[in-house]
Parts: structure tokens; C-alpha cells; sequence
């Protein structure tokens, strides 16, 4: 049966209050009972209370039961009203004649309940008389006396309340002057929070106590302080930091419930609420913890949370967190000052152990020099050299000096009498004279009657980062001149978006593009559509590069016209985005010099990498000195350079002549120091720009080497110097092994070349004589020879020449490896170049019955290149096409202009044995041939396509094979526009193609 409703929670709470239930019995009520039963001769009296499931027996006469479900109990009904209720008959009154209490034990027939009528609320319970036997109705008389005895019962309920609140009050008065002894006594806003913890657990029995304070700006709880007994095993130190382990405003908790609803939240039992929306409680039961409470504490910026957890369920859950609340009111106004002692010790910590100066002025505008300064922190005397007594009571005007800026002064001055807060940056003077440059905020601080008391001024020394400034606004002045004014076209991409964000000049002029529609387009867009594939993969490849060089591409221009360009580029940011600057070179004309223009190239990036790579690598200490020589600030590694040698270590750190400190150096014998001291007077007293020294320190078997580098730091005037220290061992180490590996490799050339030159006159000598001789013997010039001896002499004169001509060739390609082979360039017909060479291999191919045919196109093509390399490509590649085709096949030669490119084209096509794709880049490799001759004895070194290859690239050309096995090769020699020499009249017997 549920009940509900306003009257029912009245009567609830008023029973609550009374804290009686389950209490042990009581000679007072155990009186009234037995005075009833006397009275009325009932066999049993009972002081019966109802609360939501149940009517328990604060006393009882002549009954064993302590308590009966509320559902089937007689007070239930008895206090819906106010007035007695009397049941004469119980099995003859149909709302209870099947009542259990009726038909079984204790076998109630008659029944008579006065309401406990309480004050302020409905009643709470009865006072009833029961028998087991019928009896008659109660006279008018008898109610009032049983009512009469019903008040007795209140009356004891509500004097035993008054005890109690006198009791509670007694101890929070008391608790109150203990809290306030320890307060006193507490040194530390912690030792406070632990006091004030012990106190309240110890009163109401709590386990362990814990307080947390809540910062809502920044929406995080701190821990303050917890207290457990010293006689539990459970919690304690180990429960305390699993739980600081987690923030318990973001973890779902019964503490996070308290701190958000604000309001107090208990659980008599951790067992019997949900744990998986509460994880901390499983945390708690793990550690031996099974009630709670938690009540929250408002302050200014946040809130206290104060929880108390008890080692048993606890029933009485409810009065306890009634006890701790009305304990709240004398420990707020503790912990809150204890907390604001403790942020304004915390403040003035700050304040004097901070790098930034902070000054407080009063707010009297009205003097002739203004405000006076009334406090100064540590770090300011650091700066300026003034004592704090010294500046006590003066102007802030007396830092001022000419170089100080008067209409930011002014400008500071106006919004500091208007009451408002200000920043800026003005240049001051130190005690000394020198100048530094500050960045500051100041904030009017108003007293009542909103008129401003106090000024506070937190103060920067920005000096350095200044000169970093005017360094960086000089560095994009020069890089927005260079940029704009560079001949060559630039512009500006971002990574990401491909879009162009800035183009100079050169590059509208040159693309024909204006720079809006440069702007509006990404790099992309100026591709030829068969390019915009690879350009993603590009960006991609040079993302995170320093100095990237991506090769040639091919662009558009606006009017369609397509040109190769060279790019080159680097990194950079452009307001935040990841960009990268672009250099444009138009090579679409350039004669020749590709290869050498890549080999520069490829040495300047690599030179750039390396350089980029060991200045990453080396250990660099770092001080600034002013002008006179003292180090005014110095980065960690100098700091820890003790190892160093004298010149460096913590000893030298802000304040300390370091230009003294060099001199005495020298003067105690050492060497290096003598220079350093020397170069450093130089650069401070502005006769050099720059200086660097090398010198080794440590002597044995683990020599070091130091690099000092020195440059002034120039703003107006001369103000110091800049000095850095690079540890270059493994520098020094790598110099010394790349001379050994130079020295090595030269040896290894030198031997190679000689082994050549040995090869070439050994092996050409006797083989010139071996040819000459068996040529004369097969013609018969000392006499007939026998036909089987004429077959021996073919074959020994021919593999003397196969022999020869692999001699010739692996010396060729020798020498090109070597990059000793140039080439004599020359403007020649190049149908005279086939014709030669058709006459070379004329008596092979007429041998196997081959069709050797060409074409030319134009007919009076002209090429500028090295004849003889020239014939040499075309003869290797006939023969190839001869030895790898069947008899009766037919080869042809072709030439011709490219048009789009303007390159000029040589093709030798065969229909022979042809090659699989995957064999092409082996046959071009020295000493491997693919497939097979059509004759065996025809089998070649595997010379031929390398040494074509090289030559052609010698030409600036390339080499491109299109093959396919059974079906036939077509070999390709591509060589520059450049190489196309100036035309002439076709000679009258050549003619155009055969």
C-alpha cells in the first residue's frame, strides 16, 4: 500500500525529527502503558508508531512483538483521523475480519487506538488498548481518558525532544569553541580543514571525513584535507590517493550530486544504490566504507563539499547529516578565511618570487608628479638596481628617460584617471643608465565611494623579445622586397587547400594570369591535365622538407601555351596556415645544361641538408651580454656546461662579467680564452661584426672541440652581444674520417684508372696483331691453305674482333663512369650518319637477307652532337636488331622533330625475339643480356644497350625501350630541341628515305 502526499510527508518528517524509532525502551512510556492496561483491565497497552512500512512499539504491555507490517495494522487506520477509534469485534467488522493479526496470532477481537496527536503535523502513532475477547464500546468518559493518557505520550515525546535539542545545542556549542580553539592553534589552511574534520567526525561517528573545494570558473575540485581513525584499516592514505586519482566533480559520485544540486545527499548504505551510476561508492565499498555524507558549502568562487563515510550502514543516516548541517554554520566562516589566508599567501609568494615586476602606486593623480610608489616586489629591484627604500614614495615618472615614449605615458595616464584598465610597452631606465623595455598592465583598484585608491602595475621585461620583433618586421620587410621585386616568379600555396595565397609580379607577367585569378585557382589548375594526378603525391612527398627540389613540371600559361619549369621551395607560415613558397624557373628554353643545372642543384640542396642536419645536432649554450659584457640572460645548456672547461657553467649565470671573467682566464695561461676575450672586446666596442673561434678542450684519448661564435646585438645603438658555444666533436671526428675515406677512394681510383690503361694496351696490342695476322693468312698472301684450316682462321679472326669490340666498349663505359669521356659536339646531316653506319653492317644484314630501311623527317635534319657517339648509338643498335631477328626480317630506322616537345626523336624498330616488360631493366644493365640470339654464335658481352644509354644521356638525351616477347623491340632515342642544328639544302644524292 503507498502513501503519499503532503500530510503523509508531514507526519513523516515529524516522526523523523523525534528520532525514537528502534530506540531502546523507556521507564516513562513503559509507565503509560501500564497505567492504561490497569485502568481500562486490558490485557495489552502499546505506544505504537507508523512509519512507511511499519508500526513499531516504543513500548509495550503484555505483548512479545516489537513491530507488525503497517498493512495489517490497526493504527494505520487509527491515525488517518483525530479523533479515538474503537473496534468492538474484530471477526464481525469486515475491515479486518481476515486481518492475520485477527485470525492467527495474537488474535485480536478488540481494539481501541488514541491518535499521538503531535504539534504541527498529522499523528504519528497510536496509544491502543487490545484484547482477546469481544468488549463493549468505550463510554464518553473512557475516550477522554485514553486520550488524556495519549497526550501523556506526546508529552514525553515532546520533552524528550527538547533534551535532545539542548543536548545538540550543548555539543555545537561546544564543537563551535573547540573549533574555534583549534582554528587558532592551526597553522595552515590544512591543519585548519583536518581540525575541523576530526571534530565533526569524532561527534557524529564517522569513519573518515574529506573536504574538497570546487573552482566552478575552472570547473575542477582540489582535495584540502581529510582525517580517518588511527584504529581502521580500511581507508586512509591509500583510499585517499586512489580517489585523488580521479576528479570526483567528473566522475558521477554521490559528491559530484551534493556539489551540482546543492544540497546535502546520504546513503545509509553503499550496497543499496546503483552502482553504476555512482562508481565511486564501489571504490569506497572496496576500501571497507559503507554510509556517506556529503553537504555542500558555498564560498565566493566556488563551494566546499564536506563528506563523512561510516564503516557501517547507518539507519540514522538522516539525523547524522542533521547534526554535520547544523555544524556547518560555525565551520564555513573557518575554512573560508583559512582559505583566503592561504590564496593571499599564495599571492604574495607569487608576487615576490615572480620574474615580472610588480608595482602598486596609491591613486593620487593630483600631485604634480603623480602617483607615488608604495610597494615594489623583488624582481623589480633585480631589474632596475633600485633598492625598494630608494623608490618608496617617488614617482614611477623617475624610470622615465629621453627614449621613453610620452604619448603612450599620456595615453596610460588618461585611462588610469577615467578608471580603466590599461596596457602597453614603454621604455625605461635603470638605476645604471641602461635602458630596458617593459610591456604592462595596469589595473585602478576603486574603494568605496568608487574612487580609485591604488593602482597595481604588473611590468614585463620584454627587451629581448622586442629585438626579436623588429628583427622579425625587418626580416618580412626584406622578405615582402625580395618577394615582389625578384625577376624570377614566386608565389605562395597552402598545404593543404592547394590554393595560391600570394604571387609577386614576375609570376602575373610571366603566366599572363592576373592575381586575382591566381588567387582564385590552385596549383592544380595550371597543370595539363595528365599532370594534375601526380601533383598531391608531390605535395605530399615534399610536406616537412626544409628545401625541397621537385623536378621539372609543365605548365600553363593563360593564353594555352604549355612550358617546363624548374620549382624549388620551402616551408612556410603564412598568419597560421602550413604553406610553402614557391621559386619559379622557366627552362623551357635553356640549351644544353640540364644535367650540370641538376648536379649544382642536387649539391646545394644536400650541402643545405647537411648544414640544416648538423646545426639540429649540436649542443649549443646560449648567453646574452649586454654592453659592457655581463650576461643579462643565458639558456639551460650554458647553465649546465660546467664540463665545458672554465668558460661556462652555472657559476656564469645572469649578473656575471662574462668579458672579466675571460680576461681573467687569460691571464691564468690559457690560450683560448686570450682570443675570446680579445674578439668579444672587438664585437662590444663595435670593431667587428661578427667573430668565431675553434678550440679543443680535454686532452687523451677523448678530445672535445668547442666552436665560439660572436655577434653584436644592434637596436638605435650598440646593445650587446650575443655568444654561443657549439660542441663540434662530431664534426671535427667526421672531417677527419670523410679525409681518410677521400684519401681511400682516390687511392681506389687512381688504381682502376691504371688497371685500364694496362687492360687497354695489354689486351689491344696482342689483338690487333692476332686480327691483322689471321685476316693476311685468310687471304692466302704466303700461299693456299687447306679449306678446314680457313674455316679455323674465320672463327679466330672473328672472336678477335668480338673480343676487341668488348675491350672497346667496356672502356667506354669506363670512361664515362669516370666522367672522363666529353664530347666533341658537331653540326652534322644525320642522314649521312645512317648511311655510314648502313654501310658498316651492310654485309650482315645482306648475309641474313634482312630489309634494312629509313626515314627522315625533315629530310635535311641537322643534329649538334658527337658524331662518332652518335654512329656508335645507331651501330649497337642495328647489330642488336640484326643478332635478335630471324633472316628475312625487316628493320627500319625513323627520325623525326617532335612536335610538342621539340625533341628530336631516333627510333631503330625490329620485328624479332622481342623482350618481356620485366626483362627491359636488366638488359640494361652492364653484362646481362636477355633472351637470345637467333644465331648462337652471335652472342654478345651485354654492352650494347648500357653503353647506348650512357651515351645518349651524355647528350642530355634519354633512352626508352616499348618491347614485347615474340612480337619485336622498338628502341627510342630521344635527345633536347637543343641539339637540333640549323638547317641546310638537302645534297643532291641522298635523298629522303630508302
Amino acid at each position: 500500500m503507498q502513501h503519499s502526499g503532503e500530510r503523509e510527508r508531514q507526519r513523516l518528517k515529524k516522526l523523523r525529527a523525534y528520532r525514537i524509532l528502534d530506540t531502546a525502551p523507556e521507564e516513562a512510556f513503559d509507565a503509560i502503558t501500564s497505567l492504561a492496561a490497569g485502568i481500562f483491565g486490558a490485557p495489552v497497552a502499546l505506544v505504537s508508531l507508523v512509519d512507511e512500512g511499519r508500526q513499531w512499539f516504543k513500548s509495550r504491555f503484555g505483548l512479545d512483538l516489537t513491530e507488525t507490517p503497517r498493512a495489517v495494522s490497526f493504527c494505520a487506520l487509527a491515525i488517518a483521523g483525530e479523533q479515538t477509534m474503537v473496534v468492538a469485534d474484530a471477526t464481525s467488522d469486515p475491515r479486518f475480519a481476515a486481518n492475520p493479526l485477527v485470525t492467527g496470532q495474537p488474535g485480536i477481537r478488540f481494539y481501541a487506538g488514541a491518535p499521538l496527536r503531535v504539534p504541527g503535523a498529522p499523528p504519528i502513532g497510536t496509544l491502543c488498548l487490545i484484547d482477546t475477547r469481544p468488549r463493549p464500546p468505550l463510554e464518553e468518559e473512557e475516550r477522554r481518558l485514553l486520550e488524556r493518557l495519549a497526550g501523556l505520550v506526546v508529552d514525553q515525546l515532546e520533552l524528550r525532544l527538547a533534551l535532545r535539542v539542548n543536548e545538540e545545542r550543548r555539543r555545537l556549542l561546544e564543537l563551535r569553541n573547540r573549533l574555534s580553539k583549534a582554528d587558532h592553534e592551526a597553522e595552515s589552511f590544512a591543519e585548519t580543514v583536518r581540525h575541523a574534520l576530526r571534530l565533526i567526525a569524532e561527534e557524529c561517528g564517522a569513519t573518515l571525513a574529506q573536504a574538497w573545494s570546487l573552482n566552478r570558473q575552472i570547473g575542477r575540485m582540489s582535495f584540502d584535507g581529510a582525517w580517518w581513525r588511527d584504529d581502521h584499516a580500511g581507508p586512509g592514505a591509500a583510499y585517499i590517493s586512489a580517489l585523488r586519482e580521479q576528479d570526483p566533480f567528473r566522475v558521477p559520485s554521490l559528491m559530484q550530486e551534493a556539489v551540482l544540486a546543492g544540497r546535502r545527499v546520504v546513503a545509509a548504505d553503499y550496497r543499496a544504490v546503483d552502482l553504476a551510476r555512482y562508481r565511486l561508492a564501489e571504490l569506497a565499498l572496496d576500501h571497507g566504507l559503507i554510509a556517506h555524507v556529503s553537504l555542500p558549502m558555498a564560498y565566493e568562487d566556488g563551494s566546499f563539499v564536506l563528506t563523512f563515510q561510516f564503516s557501517e550502514p547507518r539507519s540514522d543516516i538522516e539525523e547524522i547529516a542533521d547534526f554535520i548541517e547544523s555544524a556547518l554554520p560555525a565551520v564555513r566562516p573557518v575554512l573560508v578565511r583559512k582559505r583566503a589566508e592561504r590564496e593571499l599567501a599564495l599571492l604574495r609568494s607569487v608576487i615576490e618570487n615572480t620574474n615580472e615586476i610588480v608595482v602598486i602606486t596609491d591613486g593620487d593623480f593630483g600631485r604634480p608628479d603623480g602617483a607615488h610608489i608604495i610597494y615594489v616586489n623583488p624582481a623589480f629591484e633585480r631589474l632596475t638596481g633600485y633598492r625598494s627604500e630608494e623608490v618608496i614614495g617617488r614617482s614611477p615618472r623617475m624610470l622615465h628617460g629621453p627614449a621613453t615614449e610620452s604619448g603612450e605615458v599620456e595615453r596610460l595616464g588618461r585611462l588610469l584617471r577615467a578608471g580603466r584598465p590599461g596596457q602597453g610597452r614603454i621604455t625605461r631606465y635603470r638605476k645604471d643608465g641602461s635602458t630596458f623595455i617593459v610591456e604592462l598592465d595596469l589595473v585602478p583598484v576603486r574603494a568605496h565611494g568608487d574612487w580609485i585608491s591604488h593602482v597595481v602595475s604588473v611590468q614585463r621585461d620584454v627587451t629581448a623579445q622586442h629585438q626579436a620583433e623588429e628583427r622579425i618586421r625587418r626580416s618580412e620587410a626584406s622578405f615582402r622586397l625580395m618577394f615582389e621585386s625578384n625577376p624570377l616568379p614566386m608565389w605562395v600555396y597552402d598545404l593543404e587547400t592547394l590554393r595560391f595565397v600570394e604571387v609577386n609580379a614576375a609570376a602575373v607577367a610571366h603566366y599572363g594570369y592576373s592575381r586575382a585569378e591566381f588567387l582564385e585557382s590552385t596549383i592544380a589548375d595550371i597543370r595539363p591535365a595528365e599532370d594534375v594526378s601526380d601533383v598531391r603525391e608531390m605535395v605530399r612527398q615534399i610536406e616537412g622538407r626544409a628545401v625541397s627540389r621537385s623536378g621539372y613540371w609543365r605548365h600553363v600559361k593563360a593564353n594555352g601555351e604549355l612550358i617546363t619549369v624548374e620549382i624549388t621551395s620551402h616551408p612556410i607560415d603564412m598568419n597560421g596556415r602550413k604553406c610553402r613558397l614557391v621559386v619559379i624557373n622557366d627552362v623551357t628554353a635553356r640549351a644544353g645544361a640540364e644535367e650540370a643545372l641538376r648536379d649544382r642543384e642536387r649539391r646545394i640542396r644536400l650541402l643545405s641538408e647537411q648544414q640544416a642536419a648538423t646545426l639540429d645536432s649540436l649542443p649549443a649554450s646560449v648567453a646574452l651580454l649586454d654592453a659592457e659584457g655581463r650576461i643579462v640572460s643565458c639558456n639551460f645548456r650554458w647553465s649546465a656546461s660546467g664540463e665545458d672547461g672554465r668558460l661556462l657553467g652555472a657559476a656564469l649565470g645572469r649578473g656575471a662579467d662574462y668579458l672579466a671573467h675571460c680576461r681573467q682566464v687569460a691571464l691564468e695561461g690559457d690560450p683560448d680564452a686570450r682570443v675570446i676575450a680579445a674578439g668579444l672586446a672587438d664585437v662590444l666596442e663595435g670593431l667587428g661584426e661578427s667573430f668565431d673561434h675553434e678550440f679543443r678542450i680535454g686532452t687523451g684519448d677523448d678530445p672535445r672541440w668547442l666552436r665560439c661564435m660572436l655577434a653584436p646585438v644592434v637596436t638605435d645603438r650598440l646593445a650587446g652581444a650575443v655568444i654561443m658555444y657549439l660542441d663540434i666533436t662530431p664534426m671535427q671526428l667526421a672531417l677527419r674520417q670523410i679525409a681518410q675515406a677521400k684519401s681511400a677512394a682516390e687511392a681506389a681510383s687512381r688504381a682502376k684508372s691504371d688497371f685500364l690503361a694496362n687492360m687497354s694496351h695489354e689486351l689491344r696490342t696482342p689483338l690487333n696483331a692476332i686480327n691483322g695476322m689471321s685476316e693476311l693468312m685468310r687471304m692466302q698472301v704466303f700461299g693456299p691453305l687447306a679449306p678446314k684450316y680457313l674455316e679455323y682462321l674465320a672463327d679466330i679472326h672473328e672472336s678477335g674482333k668480338h673480343l676487341l669490340a668488348i675491350i672497346n666498349d667496356i672502356l667506354d663505359l669506363s670512361k664515362i663512369e669516370a666522367g672522363t669521356m666529353r664530347l666533341v659536339d658537331e653540326v652534322f646531316d644525320l642522314e649521312s650518319a645512317f648511311f655510314a653506319v648502313l654501310r658498316l653492317v651492310r654485309g650482315r644484314a645482306d648475309q641474313a637477307r634482312h630489309d634494312i630501311g629509313y626515314q627522315i623527317d625533315p629530310p635535311d635534319l641537322r643534329l649538334r652532337a658527337d658524331l662518332r657517339a652518335i654512329k656508335q648509338i645507331l651501330l649497337n643498335l642495328i647489330v642488336n636488331a640484326i643478332k635478335f631477328s630471324a633472316p628475312r626480317s625487316r628493320i627500319a630506322l625513323r627520325a623525326g622533330i617532335e612536335a610538342e616537345s621539340g625533341e628530336v626523336v631516333i627510333a631503330v624498330e625490329d620485328n624479332g625475339v622481342g623482350m618481356a616488360l620485366e626483362d627491359i631493366p636488366r638488359a640494361l644493365e652492364p653484362f646481362r643480356q636477355v633472351g637470345h640470339t637467333v644465331k648462337a654464335s652471335e652472342e654478345g658481352a651485354g654492352l650494347g644497350l648500357p653503353l647506348v644509354k650512357r651515351l645518349t644521356e651524355l647528350h642530355g638525351g634519354r633512352l626508352e625501350i616499348r618491347s614485347q616477347r615474340g612480337v619485336g623491340t622498338t628502341v627510342f632515342i630521344r635527345l633536347p630541341a637543343e641539339r637540333v642544328g640549323e638547317t641546310a639544302p638537302v645534297a643532291g644524292e641522298t635523298g629522303a628515305g630508302r
